[in-house]
């Protein structure tokens, strides 16, 4: 027969792994919301860039604040390719460079989600074992 101070014990221990378990699952989800963010900031970066005029407006500088710039070719971007390295690309190269970097994100969330959904599983189980301990 299991002592009480026993199943304390074991209960102590599953409730810890449980919390361990919720942490991991938060970090996942933010995760996968960041992912999501991106990927609808890059298909919004590539609808603008298909829609780009040259002429005088306002670009944005971050924070709400905006400057006057004009556009003179409207078929002319550096694009940061990693580690700071810019290219010049034009209206299509930018569209293809920003559609493949949604793909690769896009690959990424079943696999984050697979792992949330791993995560959960856990949890529930590790719950229903802790409700068994202390009935």
């Amino acid at each position: 027969m299991v002592g009480q101070e026993e199943l304390q014990k074991k209960a102590q221990e599953i409730y810890m792994h449980i919390e361990m378990l919720n942490k991991e699952f938060e970090q996942i989800s933010m995760q996968y919301d960041v992912i999501n963010s991106k990927i609808e900031e890059s298909a919004k970066l590539r609808k603008n860039v298909k829609g780009l005029i040259a002429g005088e407006g306002f670009s944005k500088m971050g924070s709400g604040v905006l400057v006057p710039s004009t556009i003179t070719d409207d078929n002319s971007f550096l694009v940061n390719v990693g580690r700071k390295l810019f290219v010049k690309m034009n209206k299509a190269e930018v569209d293809k460079h920003v559609g493949e970097r949604i793909k690769g994100m896009e690959a990424v969330l079943p696999k984050v989600m697979s792992k949330r959904k791993e995560l959960q599983d856990n949890i529930q189980r590790h719950m229903l074992e802790l409700q068994t301990l202390q009935q």
